[in-house]
């Protein structure tokens, strides 16, 4: 586990996921059933791509510096999202 912070404070989230703090801290708010986000790979896919697309946008409007986006771009590509 690591340990992340946000404006709320610190939670633990898994070594393994690719997602971060917020996350960890909606699905402990909003508990709907016994799903978790491994069933719905197309959602994750899906938001991947909606991130991918934001980051291109950012990346030719100068809104990271290249060695960030590139570090952006790397991390979009670990979901198969090309």
């Amino acid at each position: 586990m690591r340990l992340e912070k946000d404006s709320l404070g610190e939670l633990e989230v898994p070594d393994e996921a690719y997602y971060g703090v917020q996350t960890v801290r909606c699905s402990g708010n909003y508990k709907i059933g016994n799903h978790t986000y491994n069933e719905f790979p197309e959602v994750i896919r899906a938001m991947a791509e909606i991130k991918k697309g934001l980051r291109h946008h950012q990346q030719r409007n100068r809104c990271f510096e290249s060695c960030q986006s590139r570090s952006y771009m790397q991390s979009g590509r670990r979901t198969d999202c090309r």
